[in-house]
């Protein structure tokens, strides 16, 4: 489908922009504001983010990953390992193959390289996955600070809608789901810093 100046979004890109459509409401507080302006869970957006990366990131032959089972004086410890194969995949998904320094690496080392310390190191995370839509001019600067086009945030939304929730089906059914998950909020930790405030992007609110 048509994209402004064709642009290329990663996958990331796309469930962000769905995300009320594949998330159920939260509450201010302790949610993410979308781009319709419903709020989601943001740890689950931000799961499914990185779960639907790694999805689309193996289908189109980008990464290899293997399960790593390490003998620990505790029990076993598992990991997944990943490997970036070539480069060249669009915004979040290039991040991502960035962040594994082009060697092989756990998901948990991967994801720290795309987080900063910050007291809650989810926002800012997601906040970077608009730069996109920034780029792309779907999100403009006005009076009020930035703000969605709404033609290019309508068109968008409803023709992605499709692909992102056949994605989001198939990423959900992982056999390594738990391990990603797990590995995702190993390294949100690795990050949390109570005493740090790192910039956001972009803010929250549209």
């Amino acid at each position: 489908m048509e994209t402004p100046n064709g642009y290329e979004f990663s996958a990331a890109a796309k469930v962000y922009l769905c995300a009320d459509k594949l998330l159920p409401p939260a509450s201010q507080m302790l949610g993410y504001q979308t781009s319709s302006g419903i709020f989601v869970e943001t740890h689950l957006l931000a799961k499914g983010v990185m779960l639907a990366t790694i999805q689309s990131l193996q289908d189109t032959g980008y990464i290899e990953l293997r399960v790593e089972s390490i003998k620990r004086a505790f029990g076993t410890e598992t990991n997944l390992m990943v490997r970036a194969v070539y480069s060249g995949a669009p915004g979040f998904s290039g991040r991502f193959l960035e962040a594994t320094q082009w060697r092989e690496r756990s998901v948990d080392e991967t994801v720290r390289e795309l987080l900063v310390f910050d007291r809650r190191p989810l926002y800012p995370f997601t906040d970077s996955i608009s730069t996109e839509f920034a780029e792309a001019g779907v999100i403009v600067q006005s009076a009020e600070g930035p703000t969605w086009e709404s033609e290019w945030l309508t068109y968008l939304r409803e023709g992605w809608y499709p692909e992102v929730y056949e994605l989001w089906n198939r990423s959900h059914a992982r056999p390594d789901r738990e391990l990603i998950e797990n590995d995702f909020m190993i390294a949100i930790g690795a990050r949390t810093d109570s005493t740090a405030v790192a910039p956001r992007v972009t803010p929250r609110g549209w």
